[in-house]
């Protein structure tokens, strides 16, 4: 299966977003959570073959996103749709949208697309802390392959995207991370993804603390059906619609795998 995705991987360095017998959207790709699952296939199996085998072109995934993804070169991404290919949707907003996975949450709904980046004018926090976790499993893949330098230069990046999250995606107002405008505030809508600060290390304790409260918040995350993708008091909620209310099992994994991080298990 692994070698199976990996086989998506284009010339210029990211994974195709979608390949069917009708499409190719291969100026778009995936959330960066390729490392994170081999890491912890690897604790399992101890197969160093396979950690050979995709390292490679998961590491040069990574250093794709942070060369095409950061117009202003702040050392944070947002989602695009590069000039490569012919596809559905390429170079729009909704096909920008794709490479969060999570194509029409409300938390885009502010996102503007800049045809001349190519990228949308918000910071996306999950595909951020997606990115930040991705350099920390490629730090300890590298280490493990004994790769020093290369560990060394993923867990400084992996070090100073935590440090971007930690201040730039916290709206100390609401309490919570949430997507900004590269050049502006927060969006208003709040997904999932405001947790996944827990998965990758970046929030403070006192930050982790104060996502323990809209996590139990019926009104918000809370509730008997836990982690909806919109909070129950946003229109989109209602909309009942793929991403806008609906609760997603990988979602909740990736919170779950964040709560246990920080000892809240």
């Amino acid at each position: 299966n692994f070698r199976v995705a990996l086989g998506s991987a284009r010339p210029q360095g990211n994974f195709a977003c979608l390949l069917t017998s009708r499409d190719q959207w291969v100026d778009r790709t995936q959330a960066p959570h390729g490392a994170f699952m081999l890491w912890l296939i690897h604790l399992r199996s101890r197969d160093a073959a396979l950690l050979r085998m995709a390292y490679p072109v998961l590491a040069r995934n990574h250093r794709w996103w942070r060369a095409n993804r950061d117009p202003d070169g702040i050392g944070l991404i947002s989602c695009g749709t590069s000039d490569v290919g012919e596809a559905l949707y390429k170079g729009t907003a909704f096909g920008a949208r794709n490479e969060t996975g999570m194509d029409n949450s409300a938390t885009h709904d502010e996102a503007v697309y800049d045809p001349a980046t190519r990228t949308l004018s918000t910071i996306d926090l999950g595909l951020n802390c997606a990115l930040a976790l991705d350099a920390e499993m490629l730090s300890l893949i590298a280490a493990e392959l004994g790769k020093d330098g290369e560990a060394a230069k993923f867990a400084q990046l992996a070090d100073d995207t935590r440090g971007r999250i930690r201040t730039v995606l916290w709206d100390e107002a609401r309490g919570i991370f949430a997507n900004r405008q590269r050049h502006g505030g927060f969006v208003k809508s709040l997904g999932p993804t405001s947790f996944y600060p827990l998965l990758c290390g970046a929030a403070s304790e006192a930050q982790a603390r104060r996502l323990l409260d809209h996590l139990a918040d019926p009104a918000l995350f809370g509730g008997a059906y836990m982690i909806p993708n919109a909070t129950r008091d946003d229109p989109a909620y209602r909309d009942n619609v793929y991403w806008r209310g609906r609760i997603w099992g990988n979602v909740n994994y990736f919170v779950w795998q964040g709560l246990c991080r920080y000892g809240f298990a």
